[in-house]
């Protein structure tokens, strides 16, 4: 965003060729002030587009499609759907900045911009990455792990210290969804103790998905998370939909005497007011 606010501001145009949106927003957190001054200037350039920088709190997660709709627009999506069925659409700069090059120049998508960070690396820095470079070959030119810890003792996530994946080898390639490497010492993957759940509910305080970690961790360590987890929220949602649905024209038929009407559309009518007609994921 600060080194590239052109062609963020070309893609976002090419976009809005197709898909005619009437707002645009682009969210930065506040510590990027050097991003939100540069693209604020862009973004004067193309005022039929009708950009609007947006600045962000600084927290986790504020990356996420749902929880920038809810940060920009002040608006949550439904349980149960994606962002795109309430007519929004969520993309990252580095994908807008890639579709302007590639319709200017025919470029497609080889390369990426890949954050190299961590207590155990020598020169964190982004850089402009070809897509198949090894971990191994990013990192020396990063000039590798510092001398207080070896490579075997470090930990290398491909991703943020919460969602990344752990690697066992750094002959793994970058791949178009590689956005960040992190090496993390020796003491920062130490195997801490882990104690029983005393039932404080700071857990789900602290959960932005307003889920219940101890009880979705308890279903893990038991091994069914997928076959209690999905029977039991699933089925307990689509009855709760049904019913919410079907209540109100129920009791509007009650008071009314209204009589179903035997049209074309009996099928279909039946079909949205049968609170049994449920979908149940195994």
């Amino acid at each position: 965003m600060a080194e590239y606010p052109e062609e963020v501001m070309k893609g976002i145009e090419i976009l809005h060729h197709f898909l005619k949106p009437k707002k645009t927003y682009i969210g930065i957190e506040a510590n990027k002030a050097d991003a939100i001054n540069k693209l604020t200037q862009a973004a004067k350039q193309y005022p039929a587009l009708s950009v609007e920088i947006v600045t962000l709190e600084v927290k986790y997660p504020q990356g996420a499609e749902k929880m920038l709709i809810s940060a920009i627009l002040k608006k949550e999506v439904p349980s149960g759907t994606i962002p795109l069925d309430g007519g929004y659409l969520v993309s990252n700069v580095g994908t807008v900045a890639a579709v302007a090059e590639y319709f200017e120049s025919a470029k497609p998508l080889i390369e990426r911009v890949v954050t190299i960070s961590g207590s155990n690396i020598k020169r964190p820095a982004n850089l402009l990455v070809p897509i198949g470079t090894s971990l191994k070959q990013v990192l020396e030119a990063c000039g590798g792990f510092k001398s207080s810890a070896s490579g075997d003792s470090t930990r290398i996530l491909l991703g943020g210290p919460m969602m990344g994946m752990a690697q066992k080898s750094l002959d793994v390639p970058i791949v178009k969804g590689t956005s960040g490497i992190l090496a993390l010492s020796p003491a920062e993957v130490r195997n801490f103790d882990t104690y029983k759940c005393i039932r404080c509910g700071r857990c789900l305080d602290a959960c932005p998905m307003f889920l219940n970690p101890s009880t979705l961790g308890l279903l893990a360590k038991k091994g069914c998370m997928k076959r209690c987890l999905r029977k039991i929220c699933w089925t307990v949602w689509n009855v709760l939909r049904a019913l919410m649905s079907v209540l109100p024209e129920f009791l509007w038929c009650k008071v009314s005497g209204w009589q179903k009407p035997s049209t074309v559309n009996e099928r279909s009518h039946e079909k949205r007011i049968n609170p049994f007609n449920l979908t149940v994921f195994t």
